[in-house]
């Protein structure tokens, strides 16, 4: 969580390079990380969604629009469908691809 905070306040800050490296750190710890029960490993989940969010939004403004696909995509799978946000930056990505389909 304090990876996931650096993170957005160095994206605040527009340090989008150093806001990448702390979502991406984040996002690791929470590759490895199992709740011991299944309210901890929906926290773990939504987390993990959270930060796929986050890291598309710094492809978004670097212009990586296939790299922001993905996350939303890996987002939206975790969220069973329910993540919107994710569904809006992914349609940012795709018009940023110029795939309008």
């Amino acid at each position: 969580l304090q990876e996931r905070q650096s993170g957005n306040q160095a994206y605040r800050g527009s340090d989008a390079k150093k806001a990448m490296y702390h979502y991406e750190r984040a996002l690791s710890i929470l590759n490895v990380v199992q709740g011991i029960n299944s309210a901890d490993q929906d926290e773990v989940l939504r987390n993990k969604q959270i930060v796929l969010r986050n890291i598309a939004a710094v492809h978004l403004l670097n212009g990586h629009f296939g790299a922001a696909v993905d996350c939303c995509t890996q987002a939206v799978e975790i969220s069973n469908g329910n993540d919107v946000k994710a569904f809006q930056r992914r349609a940012r990505a795709y018009l940023g691809r110029h795939e309008y389909e």
